[in-house]
């Protein structure tokens, strides 16, 4: 198979097609899809088009689709169970979406992030089958999935040719900067990981936080992050911040 000139932009169905006639029996095209569509919901690389995840996570909120649990922080948590009278109860496994207020309108990318982890934890649920076709279609430049690929250690794909003047270690610094620049501050990094704990019941706490940061593949200021987290526990503490039951 020739290599696919470094010029030409591809989209992720197109990659993951390619990709999975080069590795054959190894990864399918779903599989790589999945792994493509997690990475983008994760930041790990921007679509080339409009496209952004903001704007798909609009649409998915605009949708109100009952299997698709949205939860604004401060609200009362969605409900995930339902108790039958004949014994049986009924449970939600997609995992709630937090978002920072009801109207999407006002939100921003540093304040989704939380959002974006979640729904990339669940993707692909067909509960999501509305953005499906928008996350397939967001385009790369080779240079792009070149370094998401170096960044990540995986081999690089031969079906791709890389731009002659691209050697690989200044393509991964760029993705990891990229990456760094997605997440926003470490304040509101912190902020995100406490609600989304809260959320689903856990208790938010130093180590959790450094998991979290680990699974989003945040890069150094682990001391601030420290920092961050033993200041805002303290502000959430009672007599000192929000309200106790």
């Amino acid at each position: 198979m020739h290599a696919i000139p470094a010029k030409r932009d591809l989209s992720l169905f197109e990659i993951a097609e390619l990709w999975s006639r080069e590795i054959k029996l190894l990864r399918t095209q779903s599989d790589l899809l999945e792994d493509l569509g997690k990475a983008w919901w994760r930041g790990e690389f921007q679509s080339r088009t409009e496209v952004t995840r903001l704007k798909a996570l609009r649409a998915l909120f605009h949708t109100r689709r009952a299997e698709l649990p949205f939860w604004v922080e401060g609200s009362e948590k969605p409900q995930t169970t339902w108790e039958h009278p004949d014994g049986s109860v009924d449970v939600l496994l997609l995992s709630p979406v937090p978002v920072p207020s009801a109207d999407p309108g006002a939100w921003v990318d540093g304040e989704c992030l939380s959002a974006y982890e979640v729904i990339a934890q669940d993707w692909p649920n067909e509960a999501f089958d509305i953005v499906d076709p928008v996350v397939r279609g967001v385009i790369l430049t080779s240079q792009d999935f070149a370094g998401w690929v170096a960044n990540f250690g995986y081999s690089q794909p031969t079906f791709w040719a890389l731009p002659s003047a691209a050697p690989t270690e200044p393509l991964k610094q760029a993705a990891e900067l990229s990456q760094r620049l997605s997440l926003g501050t470490n304040k509101q990094f912190v902020k995100e990981y406490i609600a989304t704990a809260e959320s689903s019941g856990a208790l938010p706490t130093q180590a959790g936080l450094e998991k979290h940061a680990k699974a989003m593949r945040r890069k150094g200021g682990r001391e601030d992050l420290r920092r961050q987290f033993r200041a805002q526990r303290a502000e959430a503490a009672p007599g000192r911040g929000r309200p106790t039951k």
